[in-house]
């Protein structure tokens, strides 16, 4: 079950009866599958690694990847409301004014939009990852050790499962459509925004919060 990489060497690895493609090892004995298949590791670290854990004991996650996760909402967010983009329809559907953004503290808004996006980057596991809700479960347990063993055993077996970079963009997409698209739109309501309002900034949070599942979900 275990994958051992070999500088140069080219194979093919079954893991739980699912075929994984070719993997070719570099000199430096790093091996890489495509972002499809839920695993991409270093050969050479310990499985044991909280940076890089075991592909096939998920129990240790790699929770740096949620830093990238929480860039998204940045980078995204300067494409979309670019005047060239969609900012302009966007400045107009939401009756701001040139005047008006060129006043804003761009470095209050700036640093208090990556608190806020950690925050949310924090949360997209437990939208993602199905895995993630194990240990919620098991929390009340503490130290059992029969606990410990029947959790460990249920994601060595599947903590492999959906682990993908398509399956965090289909739950991403689905949280925008069922959380974000419900919470535009009564604010909307109240506010008198239009519908151009809504669909622009529930179309920038269905591209922000699919890339963020995704990368959640195939990186964590």
């Amino acid at each position: 079950r275990q994958c051992v990489c070999q500088s140069g060497v080219v194979f093919t690895q079954v893991i739980d009866n699912q075929q994984l493609v070719q993997i070719e090892c570099c000199a430096k004995t790093l091996w890489f599958v495509p972002f499809w298949d839920g695993f991409s590791r270093d050969g050479n670290l310990d499985e044991n690694s909280f940076l890089y854990p075991n592909p096939l004991n998920r129990s240790k996650m790699n929770y740096l990847m949620i830093l990238p996760a929480a860039l998204v909402p940045i980078v995204i967010g300067a494409v979309w409301y670019n005047p060239k983009v969609m900012g302009t329809v966007w400045m107009k559907a939401a009756g701001l004014s040139e005047e008006k953004l060129r006043s804003a503290n761009r470095l209050k808004i700036l640093g208090v939009s990556i608190i806020l996006s950690l925050m949310l980057a924090f949360l997209m596991p437990s939208i993602v990852v199905h895995q993630s809700h194990i240990f919620s479960i098991f929390a009340d347990l503490g130290n059992d050790p029969d606990a410990i063993a029947d959790r460990d055993a249920f994601i060595e077996k599947y903590g492999h499962l959906y682990r993908t970079f398509k399956h965090g963009v289909l739950h991403g997409v689905i949280a925008a459509f069922f959380f974000v698209l419900p919470v535009f739109g009564i604010n909307a309501l109240f506010e008198r925004k239009g519908f151009r309002y809504v669909a622009i900034n529930v179309g920038y949070w269905i591209i922000t919060l699919g890339l963020m599942g995704g990368i959640v979900c195939q990186l964590l």
